[in-house]
C-alpha cells in the first residue's frame, strides 16, 4: 500500500518507504483455504523489493472475480486442494491461456507427483509438496521468489511485442530482464536504473513505439523506490522528476482505467510526500487531494477494492494535512471518513498490515479531533500487528498514540470521580507505554497508576489494592532512580513506605478473607523492600494453616504452615530477633511432630529435635527452666517416636539424656505434674529397649547400663529386674562376641541382681527364666577358664552354675560340664601334658559318656565314644613309644569295650583297625609270626564289620592292609615254602592283583619246585610270571617288563628240563628275547650280556641235545640244582621284584618305551641335567639315549611354558620333540613316534595361546591327529580320550580366530570321541569339564547350521553339567551353566514352542542371578540381566506384548548400570541397541512418538561406542534401526524433518552395506528407503 501514517504521527523519513507499494504488477495468489493469506503475508516484504503485489482471490464460487485479477496479474499460484479441485483446474488453465506464467501448489494430503484422485485429470507441471497444508517451507517461498523476476520480464517483453505488432523487438527481451531484476530498497542501483531508461528511449526512438504502458510503470516504480532509499543528493531530484515526468505522460496518453488511476495516485503520492525545494506545500497536498479524486472516479468499488482501500487512505493524509495547516477539523473529520473508507473498501484482499496503517491514521486522526475512545479502538488493533511483526517506529508511534489516548480517558474518569475506571484507564496506557522507546511516559502514567490504588486501599481497607499501588511505585521509581528524576523518585519512596505501613498493621476484616490477603502481601513484599512485613504476614498464614488443619487437610495445611513459619525466619533470625526466632522454632517443632506422627516419618521428627534445639539456644535451662524443660521433653518425645520407626540405640540415648535434663529442672522448680509426666516417659522407654538390644547388639549394654542409671528407687522393682536382665543378656551378647571373662561375671552380677529383686513366689516363670540365665553365665566362664586351660577354676564356677540350675536339669549339667573339662583336660595333654591329664580327661569324658548312654541319646554317645576313642588312642601311642606295650595293649582293649558291635559296628570296626595296627606294629620287633597273625585276625573282625556298615573304600582298604600282612609274611626269609605260597594266595584273594605279587608267587613256587612236585610247581610259577604280564600297569620294554620276562623264560625252561618238551624251550627263547629289547645294551650292559649269555646257553643246550645229549639238567642253565648250600632251593627267577607293573601282552610292544634315569624334579634343575647329559652322550652310539633324553628335555621345557605361557619356553620344547623324531620314526618305532607327537601337540597349543596365532592351532591339530594313528580307543582308550580332548580344545582355540563354523564342528566331534573314554561313572570330573567346553560350541553352532538340533545338544550338555554342579558346592560354574541354558533355550524360542522355551529361559536366569548379584559379580550381572531383557523381546512377539516389553526396558536399565561406556563399552552399546529395539516394539503399542523418540536416544548413544571406522557392521546396524524408528516418528510429528533424518540414517548404512560386500543387508536397507521415498513422494535416489 502506498502512503501511510500521518504528520502527526510519523515523521516523513519513516513513512515515505510506502510511497513504492504499487507498481501495477500483480502476483495472483488464488486458493481457498487458509494457506493462500498465509503466502502472501509471508512474500509481501519480499515482493514489495520487486514492485509486485500480492493479490489475493479466496473464494471458491466467485471465478468473475478471479478473472479480473487475473487480467491485471503478470503471473499467478495456484492452491489445489482437495474441496477445490474444479476451480482450481480452472484458474490454472485460465491463467495459462492469458500466457501467464503459473506455478501449482498441492495442499491435499494424498497429493504428490501421482498422488492425486485416479477418476480425475492429473496435476498440471509445477511444483508440489504433500506438506504445504502443515507449514510453508522455505523451499515453496524460494521457488516463488526465484519465478518472480523472470515471469516479470516476460511479461514486459510480451507488452512490448504486443505493442510493435510483431515487427523486430532488438534488445526489448534483454531490457525487459533487466529492468525486472533490478530492485528497489536497498542495493538499488540509480546508474543502472538511468541506463535502461536511456535504453528504452532510444528503442522506442529508433523503432518509433512508443514504450508500453506496463514498462514505464516499472521504470516509475524503481524511480519512486529511489527515493524511498535516498541516492546521492545529485540523483534525487533527477529520479523525482523523471517518475513525475513519466507518470504526467501517462496521464497524458489518456492511459483509462485502473493504469490511468494508479498514475494519478502515484503523481499524487509524490506530489504529498516530496515536495520540490522551491517549496508549494499546500499547492502539493491539494493538487495530490485532486488527483486521489480522479483516481477514484476511474476505479470501481467491488473490483478494484484493494487498488480504492489505498487511495482513500492516502486521500485521508491529504486532508489531514490540509486540516492541520489551515486549523480546520472539517478537513480533519473528513480525513477520518476518508480513513474510515478505506477500511471498508479494502475487502478480502485487505492485507493485515494494510489494516493497520489505515487503523494508526484513523486513530491518530480522532485522538487530534479529541474523539479519545474511538482512538484507543482503532489503535488497539493497530497495535496488535505491530506487536506481531517488526516495525520499530510504528509501534513506537502506536504506543505513544494509544497511551496518550487512554491517558486522557483515564483524566476524564478522575474527573467524573470514577477511579476504578481511571485505575482501568491507566493499566492500559501503561501497557501500551510499556516499551523501551517510552520508559518516560510509562513511568509517569505507573504513578499515576500507583496514586489511584492508593486512594482506593485506604478509602476501602483494601490490602490488594495497597499491593497494586506498590507495584506501580515499584516500576515507576526504577525509571525515575535510573533517569535522574530525583523529586519524583522522593515522591515515590514517600508513598511506598506509607503502603508498607498500611501493610504492616493490616487485620483481615474476616476470617475467610484473611489467607487470601495475607498471601498476597506475603507474595508482595517478597523482595526485600519490607521484611517486617513480609514476616508478619508468614506469621499470619502459619497461624491460619495450623487452625485450618484441625478441620481439614490435616498434611497439606501443616505443610504449609512450616512454609510459612519458615519463610518468616529470614526476619526473625536470632542474631537480631531471638526471641521470634525462638517462637517460631517451637511452633515448627510442634508442626514437625505431628506431621511425623500422620505419616510415620523418621525425618519429621528430626526436624522437630533440630527445631527444639534451636529455640534452647534461646531459652537456656538458667534463662527460663520451664520452657527448657518442656522443649527436653519435647526432644524425649520425639527420640522415643525414633527409636520405634528407626529402631537405633542413639535415639534411645537421646531420649534418656532428654528426660534426664528435663528431670533435672523440674527438680529444681518443684513441678511435681511435668515431673511425673517425665517419668512415666521414662518408663515408656522400657518396651523400646528390646528392639534397640537386638538391632545394635554393640551399643546394647551400654544403652542398657544408661537406661537403669536413669532409673532411680522411684522405678518398679520389676522394671528394674527387667533392666537388669537386659544388661545381663547384652553383656552376654558382648561376651560371646569377645569371649571377654569380665563381660561374663557382669552378666552374672546382673542376672543375680535382678533375683534379688523378683519374688520367687510371685513371679516363678520370671525366677526360673533369670536362674537358668545365671547358671548358663556361670557355666560359660567355667568354659572359659577350661578353654584356658585352668580346670580347676571352671569346676569352681560349676558349682556356682549348678546352684542356680533346677533339679530336671542338673544331670544335663553335669554331662556338659564333664565334656568341657575333659576337653580342657585334653587340650592339656595335647599341648604337651603329661598321661595323667589324659587319664583326668577320659575320666571326664565318662561321666558325660554315662549321661549320654542312661539318656538315650545316640549322637551324643557316638561323639563321646569318638572323643574317648582318640583319647584313648593317643594314650596307647604314648604307652607304645615308652614301651609299655601292656599298658597300651590295655588301652586298646577299653577301647574296644566303648562300642557295642552291634549298635555301632563302623566304630567297632575301626577300633579293631587301631589294634590291628598296634599288633603290626609290635611284630616289627618281637614275635613277628605271631603278632602278625593277630594284626589279620583285628583286620579279618573289622572286615566282617564293615561288610554291612562300611563303604566300599573302608572295605578295600581293610582288605589291602590284610593282603600286605599276607606279603609281609610271605616276604619273610623264615618262612617255609609251601606255606609262602599261602600266604601269597591269601594276599592274592583278598584283593592284591598286582603284578608284584604274581611275580612273588612265581618265585615261591620256582623255589618249592626244588621240593616236590617240581613240574607242577615250575607251571604254576609260568602261571603267576604269565600273570604278572598280562596285569595292568605294567609297560611293555621297560626294565620291570624285562625281568618278568626273564623269569618267565626260567620257568619255561625249567618246564623242559623236567618234561623234555622242546615247545617249552621255543617259549622261554621268546620270553628271553623280550627280555633282551627290554635290556637294550647301550643302556642296560650288564643284563644286556647276561641275557645274552642265557639265550647261547639255551641254543647250545637245544644243539646237544640234537646230538643226543638227553640231560636236560645239565645243559638247562635255569635248572635248580637239587640242593642248595643252605638246605634250600634256589630262586629260578631273574633278578628282583619288580618296581612298575606292565599293561598288555609279554611279545607286542603297544606303548612306548623311553630310556629313563632319575632327573631333578625341579624344571629348570631338570633341563640343565638333560643338557648336560646330551653333551655326554653319543648320539651316533647310543641314539635312543640321546632321543630319550632330547623327549625328557621337551617335556621340562612344557613344565617350565605352562604357568606363565612363555613363548621361548615352548618354541625350544617343541625343537627338542622335533630333533627325537630323527631316532624314532613312525615306522621303526611307531609308539615312541605317537607319543613324541602327541607332546608336541601340547607345546603347540601352549604357543597358539600365548601369541594368537591360528597357525600354531592349526599344527597342534597335526600332531594330535599323527598321535591318533598309533592311539586308538581299542589298543589305549585312555590315551585316546585324553588327545580327542585336547584336539577338541585346540579346534575350539581355532574357531576363535579363525573360521568359527568350519572349525566348531571338529572340536564337537572331538570331544564327543572323548567324553567315550571320560564316562561319568569313571571320571566324573573329567567327564564335566568336556561338557563344560561342549555346550558352548554347540550354542555357536546353533547360530549358523542345523539350529534345532544343535540346541538341543546343548540343552542336553548344560542339563548334564547342573547334574553335577550345585549351588551350595560350585556356585559360579552352576550360575554360568545356567546363564548359557537360558540363551540356548532363547535360540530355541526362534524355531519352537516360544512361549515354553523363552519361560524356561527366563527361569534359568532367575536362577543365575542368585548368584551373580549386581556388587559381587557386576559384569555376569549385566551379562545376565541384557539376556533376560532379550528373552521377554522374544516373548513379546506371541502374548502380552506391552507388559514383556516393559519387562524388557526394566531388564536393558538394570543391566546399564553395570554395562558403563567406561568400564565395558562393546557390552554398554549392545544393550543400548536392544533397549532402542523394545522402545521400537513399545511405540506400536503406545505412545508413538514418545516411545520413538526413546528409541532414537538409546540408538545415538550406542553410537558413541559403535563408530564407523572401528565397527562398521554394528554402526550400519544402529544406523538402520534409527532409520526405521525416524521413518515412524515421521508419522506422527513434524513429518519433513523425521523423513530427512530417516533418509540420511539409511543412506549412511548403505555406505557399509555395499551390494557387492554385503548383499542381504544392502537389500533390506534399500527396500526400507524405498518404503520411506513411496510413503513421501520422493524418487529412489541412486546408490
Amino acid at each position: 500500500m502506498s502512503g501511510s501514517g500521518f504528520t502527526g504521527l510519523l515523521a516523513a523519513e519513516e513513512w515515505k518507504k510506502y510511497l513504492s507499494g504499487e507498481s501495477g504488477f500483480k502476483c495472483l495468489i488464488a486458493g481457498s483455504g487458509a494457506l493462500a493469506p498465509e503466502i502472501e503475508a509471508a512474500l509481501e516484504p519480499f515482493l514489495f523489493r520487486l514492485g509486485v503485489t500480492p493479490a489475493l482471490h479466496l473464494a471458491p464460487d466467485s471465478l468473475n472475480g478471479f478473472e479480473i485479477i487475473a487480467e491485471a496479474s503478470f503471473m499467478g499460484v495456484v492452491l489445489f486442494e482437495d474441496d477445490d479441485r474444479e476451480a482450481s483446474f480452472y484458474k490454472y488453465g485460465y491463467l495459462k491461456g492469458s500466457g501467464k506464467t503459473v506455478l501449482a501448489l498441492s495442499t491435499g494430503k494424498g497429493s504428490g507427483r501421482g498422488g492425486h484422485d485416479k477418476s480425475g485429470p492429473p496435476l498440471p507441471d509445477g511444483f508440489f509438496s504433500g506438506h504445504v497444508e502443515e507449514r510453508l517451507s522455505e523451499r515453496v517461498l524460494s521457488l516463488i521468489l526465484k519465478s518472480v523476476p523472470g515471469a516479470l520480464a516476460r511479461y514486459m517483453t510480451a507488452c512490448a511485442l504486443r505493442d510493435a505488432e510483431g515487427r523486430p523487438a532488438g534488445d526489448v527481451a534483454r531490457l525487459s530482464e533487466r529492468l525486472a531484476c533490478l530492485p528497489s530498497g536497498e542495493g538499488f542501483s540509480h546508474e543502472e536504473l538511468f541506463s535502461i531508461d536511456r535504453e528504452f528511449s532510444e528503442w522506442a526512438q529508433g523503432s518509433g513505439i512508443a514504450v508500453p504502458t506496463e514498462i514505464l510503470f516499472r521504470l516509475a516504480f524503481l524511480y519512486t523506490g529511489a527515493l524511498e532509499v535516498g541516492p546521492d543528493a545529485g540523483a534525487l531530484p533527477e529520479c523525482r522528476e523523471r517518475a513525475l515526468t513519466i507518470y504526467e505522460s501517462m496521464i497524458a496518453r489518456g492511459c483509462a482505467g485502473l493504469p490511468g488511476a494508479l498514475a494519478r495516485k502515484k503523481l499524487g503520492d509524490i506530489l504529498l510526500l516530496y515536495p520540490a525545494d522551491s517549496g508549494g506545500g499546500a499547492e502539493n497536498i491539494e493538487r495530490a487531494e485532486s488527483l486521489y479524486r480522479e483516481a477514484l472516479g476511474m476505479t470501481e468499488p467491488g473490483v478494484h477494492s484493494r487498488e480504492r482501500s489505498s487511495t482513500l487512505n492516502n486521500l485521508g493524509l491529504a486532508l489531514a494535512g490540509l486540516g492541520i495547516s489551515i486549523g480546520s477539523d472539517d478537513y480533519l473529520k473528513a480525513a477520518a471518513d476518508s480513513f474510515a473508507a478505506s477500511l471498508s473498501e479494502g475487502g478480502p484482499g485487505f492485507s493485515a498490515h494494510e489494516k493497520a496503517i489505515v487503523n494508526l491514521n484513523l486513530g491518530a486522526a480522532y485522538s487530534v479531533l479529541g474523539e479519545y475512545g474511538l482512538s484507543a479502538e482503532r489503535l488497539a488493533p493497530a497495535l496488535e500487528f505491530y506487536n506481531e511483526y517488526e516495525y520499530p517506529a510504528e509501534n513506537a508511534a502506536v504506543r505513544r498514540s494509544l497511551g496518550a489516548a487512554y491517558s486522557a480517558l483515564a483524566d476524564e474518569c478522575l474527573d467524573a470521580g470514577d477511579m476504578e475506571g481511571a485505575a482501568g484507564y491507566l493499566g492500559r496506557a501503561a501497557f501500551a507505554y510499556r516499551t523501551r522507546s517510552l520508559t518516560g511516559e510509562y513511568a509517569h502514567v505507573r504513578a499515576s497508576e500507583g496514586r489511584v490504588f492508593a486512594e482506593l486501599a485506604f478509602d476501602n481497607n483494601d490490602c490488594s489494592r495497597a499491593i497494586r499501588a506498590i507495584e506501580c511505585y515499584k516500576d515507576a521509581s526504577g525509571y525515575y532512580s535510573e533517569s535522574g528524576h530525583t523529586e519524583e523518585h522522593g515522591l515515590v519512596r514517600d508513598a511506598l513506605s506509607t503502603l508498607y505501613d498500611f501493610l504492616g498493621s493490616y487485620e483481615a476484616p474476616t476470617p475467610g478473607q484473611a489467607l487470601s490477603s495475607y498471601a498476597e502481601i506475603a507474595e508482595a513484599c517478597n523482595d526485600g523492600a519490607s521484611p517486617a512485613v513480609y514476616a508478619r504476614a508468614m506469621v499470619k498464614l502459619g497461624g491460619i494453616y495450623e487452625a485450618l488443619a484441625a478441620e481439614e487437610d490435616r498434611i497439606y495445611n501443616r505443610e504449609k504452615a512450616i512454609e510459612s513459619y519458615f519463610n518468616s525466619l529470614a526476619y526473625y533470625n536470632l542474631e537480631n530477633r531471638p526471641e521470634e526466632f525462638a517462637a517460631m522454632k517451637i511452633r515448627l517443632a510442634g508442626i514437625y511432630r505431628e506431621l511425623a506422627e500422620l505419616l510415620e516419618e523418621p525425618g519429621l521428627y528430626n526436624k522437630s529435635i533440630y527445631s527444639c534445639r534451636q529455640a534452647l539456644r534461646v531459652y537456656t535451662a538458667e534463662s527460663v527452666p520451664e520452657v527448657y524443660g518442656e522443649l527436653m521433653s519435647d526432644i524425649g518425645e520425639a527420640c522415643s517416636a525414633l527409636t520405634v520407626l528407626e529402631g537405633g540405640g542413639n535415639f534411645f540415648v537421646g531420649a534418656i539424656d532428654a528426660y534426664e535434663d528435663a528431670l533435672g529442672v523440674y527438680r529444681t522448680l518443684g513441678g511435681v505434674e511435668a515431673d511425673s509426666k517425665t517419668r512415666d516417659n521414662i518408663c515408656a522407654l522400657y518396651p523400646l529397649l528390646e528392639g534397640v538390644c537386638e538391632r545394635e547388639p554393640g551399643n546394647a549394654a551400654s544403652v542398657c547400663g544408661k537406661y537403669l542409671s536413669l532409673l532411680g528407687e522411684w522405678a518398679s522393682p520389676s522394671l528394674r529386674a527387667g533392666v537388669l536382665e537386659k544388661l545381663g543378656d547384652c553383656t552376654t551378647g558382648a561376651a560371646w562376641e569377645v569371649m571377654n571373662k569380665d563381660n561374663y561375671k557382669k552378666t552374672a552380677e546382673s542376672y543375680r541382681e535382678a533375683l534379688r529383686l523378683i519374688d520367687s513366689g510371685s513371679s516363678s516363670d520370671d525366677f526360673e527364666r533369670l536362674s537358668l540365665k545365671a547358671g548358663n553365665a556361670y557355666r560359660a566362664l567355667a568354659e572359659m577358664e577350661a578353654a584356658d586351660g585352668n580346670p580347676g577354676a571352671a569346676a569352681e564356677y560349676y558349682d556356682e552354675a549348678f546352684v542356680y540350675f533346677p533339679e530336671d536339669a542338673a544331670e544335663a549339667e553335669y554331662a556338659a560340664a564333664g565334656r568341657t573339662l575333659g576337653g580342657s583336660f585334653r587340650r592339656i595333654y595335647e599341648s604337651g601334658g603329661g598321661a595323667d591329664d589324659c587319664r583326668k580327661a577320659i575320666a571326664a569324658f565318662w561321666e558325660a559318656l554315662r549321661y549320654d548312654e542312661s539318656s538315650g541319646g545316640a549322637e551324643g554317645y557316638s561323639e563321646t565314644a569318638l572323643i574317648l576313642a582318640g583319647l584313648y588312642t593317643s594314650l596307647a601311642e604314648s604307652e607304645e613309644k615308652e614301651g609299655r606295650t601292656g599298658e597300651a595293649l590295655e588301652c586298646y582293649a577299653e577301647l574296644l569295650s566303648l562300642y557295642d558291635p552291634d549298635a555301632f559296628p563302623s566304630e567297632y570296626a575301626e577300633a579293631q583297625c587301631r589294634v590291628a595296627g598296634f599288633y603290626a606294629r609290635l611284630a616289627e620287633t618281637e614275635d613277628r609270626s605271631v603278632n602278625l597273625g593277630l594284626a589279620i585276625a583285628s583286620y579279618k573282625e573289622a572286615l566282617s564289620y564293615y561288610a554291612e556298615s562300611g563303604t566300599e573304600a573302608m572295605r578295600h582298604e581293610t582288605a589291602g592292609w590284610i593282603s600286605a600282612l599276607y606279603r609281609a609274611l610271605g616276604d619273610s626269609p623264615d618262612t617255609e615254602p609251601d606255606m609262602r605260597t599261602g600266604y601269597y594266595r591269601e594276599a592274592i584273594s583278598h584283593g592284591d592283583t598286582s603284578p608284584s605279587v604274581y611275580e612273588s608267587l612265581g618265585m615261591a613256587y620256582m623255589s618249592a619246585a626244588g621240593e616236590k612236585d617240581a613240574a607242577g610247581n615250575f607251571r604254576k610259577a609260568a602261571d603267576c610270571f604269565q600273570k604278572a604280564i598280562n596285569s595292568d600297569g605294567f609297560t611293555p620294554g621297560s626294565p620291570e617288563y624285562g625281568r618278568v620276562m626273564a623269569s618267565l623264560g626260567a620257568a619255561f625252561e625249567c618246564i623242559a628240563g623236567e618234561t623234555g618238551d622242546a615247545e617249552f624251550s621255543a617259549r622261554a627263547r621268546v620270553a628271553l628275547t623280550a627280555a633282551l629289547e627290554a635290556f637294550p645294551r647301550d643302556m642296560h650292559p650288564s643284563e644286556h650280556g647276561e641275557i645274552s649269555e642265557k639265550i647261547k646257553a639255551l641254543d647250545i643246550s637245544a644243539n646237544e641235545a640234537a646230538l643226543g645229549n638227553t640231560d636236560p639238567a645239565e645243559s638247562n642253565p635255569w635248572m635248580p640244582p637239587k640242593e642248595s648250600s643252605a638246605g634250600q632251593s634256589a630262586s629260578a627267577g631273574y633278578w628282583s621284584a619288580p618296581g612298575r607293573e606292565a599293561e598288555t601282552d609279554c611279545v607286542h610292544k603297544a606303548h612306548p618305551v623311553f630310556y629313563e634315569e632319575d632327573i631333578p624334579g625341579n624344571p629348570a634343575e631338570a633341563v640343565k641335567h638333560c643338557r648336560k647329559r646330551l653333551e655326554e652322550v653319543s648320539q651316533t652310539d647310543c641314539p635312543k639315549v640321546f632321543a630319550s633324553l632330547l623327549y625328557t628335555l621337551g617335556k621340562e621345557y612344557l613344565k617350565l611354558a605352562a604357568p606363565e605361557g612363555r613363548l621361548d619356553s615352548y618354541i625350544k620344547a617343541i625343537d627338542s620333540f622335533t630333533q627325537s623324531l630323527r631316532v624314532y620314526d613312525v615306522n621303526g618305532n611307531p609308539a615312541e613316534y605317537a607319543e613324541i607327537r602327541k607332546q608336541m601337540g601340547f607345546a603347540y597349543s601352549g604357543l597358539a595361546r600365548a601369541n594368537g596365532d591360528p597357525d600354531y592351532y592349526v599344527r597342534a591339530v597335526r600332531a594330535f591327529r599323527e598321535a591318533l594313528k598309533f592311539y586308538t580307543f581299542e589298543r589305549s582308550p585312555e590315551a585316546y580320550g585324553f588327545i580327542k580332548r585336547n584336539l577338541g580344545s585346540a579346534y575350539e582355540g581355532l574357531s576363535a580366530v579363525s573360521d568359527k563354523i568350519a572349525n566348531s564342528g571338529p572340536a564337537a566331534a572331538a570331544y564327543e570321541e572323548a567324553l567315550r573314554c571320560y564316562t561319568y561313572e569313571r571320571f566324573p570330573e573329567e567327564h564335566t569339564e568336556i561338557l563344560v567346553s561342549l555346550g558352548p560350541i554347540y550354542q555357536l553352532l546353533a547360530e549358523s547350521v542345523d539350529r534345532a538340533a544343535n540346541c538341543r545338544k546343548a540343552i542336553e550338555c548344560y542339563d548334564m553339567i547342573l547334574s553335577t554342579y550345585n549351588l551350595e558346592d560350585h556356585p559360579e560354574e552352576y550360575a554360568a551353566a545356567l546363564n548359557n541354558l537360558g540363551v540356548v533355550y532363547r535360540m530355541l524360542a526362534a524355531h519352537e514352542g516360544k512361549v515354553e522355551n523363552c519361560t524356561r529361559a527366563l527361569g534359568c536366569y532367575a536362577r543365575a542371578l542368585k548368584v551373580y548379584t549386581e556388587n559381587d559379580y557386576p559384569v555376569q550381572y549385566g551379562s545376565t540381566k541384557n539376556n533376560v531383557g532379550l528373552a521377554y523381546m522374544t516373548l513379546a512377539d506371541v502374548r502380552n506384548r506391552e507388559s514383556n516389553c516393559k519387562e524388557a526396558v526394566k531388564a536393558f536399565e538394570d543391566a546399564l548400570r553395570v554395562r558403563t561406556i567406561q568400564s565395558s563399552p562393546m557390552q554398554f552399546a549392545a544393550t543400548q541397541n536392544n533397549l532402542g529395539v523394545v522402545y521400537r516394539m513399545l511405540s506400536e503399542i503406545e505412545d508413538r512418538a514418545r516411545n520413538c523418540k526413546r528409541a532414537i536416544d538409546a540408538y545415538e548413544t550406542a553410537l558413541i561406542v559403535y563408530s564407523a571406522d572401528k565397527f562398521p557392521l554394528e554402526y550400519a546396524t544402529t544406523r538402520n534401526n534409527i532409520g526405521g524408528a525416524y521413518s515412524t516418528l515421521a508419522e506422527e510429528e513434524d513429518a519433513i524433518a523425521n523423513y530427512d533424518k530417516a533418509a540420511a540414517s539409511y543412506q549412511e548404512a548403505l555406505k557399509v552395506f555395499t551390494r557387492d560386500r554385503f548383499p542381504g543387508p544392502h537389500e533390506i536397507v534399500k527396500t526400507n528407503l524405498k518404503h520411506l521415498f513411496e510413503s513421501y513422494g520422493k524418487g529412489i535416489p541412486a546408490h
